[in-house]
């Protein structure tokens, strides 16, 4: 599991968490633990055009592509690279989310979630 970025936010808000899994089960099961506890986490698409996005002439892979949008979708892409086959993986993207509306303080968001999922 991983977790950064918090570009979601400028398409979820700061009410909701992006999810990107290769897991169809792994991603319900986060779904569904994220709704018992009364938080919102939404799942997301890696696209081939993510993984195409963060190749680079000068390495495999690279976390700063030249193009802008799609930030979350082109991280989860980027860790994606970094998980052996057969490996469930999960991303969500919680940094607009975790935070109360850009201060330096966190909500805790997700948290609940987590425990949720592994209890």
């Amino acid at each position: 599991m991983s977790t950064l970025t918090g570009s979601m936010v400028h398409s979820l808000g700061k009410d909701h968490c992006g999810l990107f899994s290769n897991c169809p089960v792994l991603q319900d099961r986060l779904v569904a633990a994220s709704l018992s506890v009364g938080e919102q986490v939404v799942p997301q698409r890696i696209y081939q055009e993510n993984v195409d996005n963060i190749r680079n002439t000068l390495a495999d892979v690279t976390n700063s592509c030249s193009v802008r949008h799609m930030g979350a979708a082109n991280a989860a892409a980027f860790l994606s690279q970094f998980v052996n086959d057969g490996v469930r993986f999960a991303h969500l993207d919680v940094a607009g989310y975790a935070t109360d509306g850009g201060s330096q303080y966190a909500t805790g968001n997700v948290v609940q979630s987590i425990l949720n999922y592994l209890m």
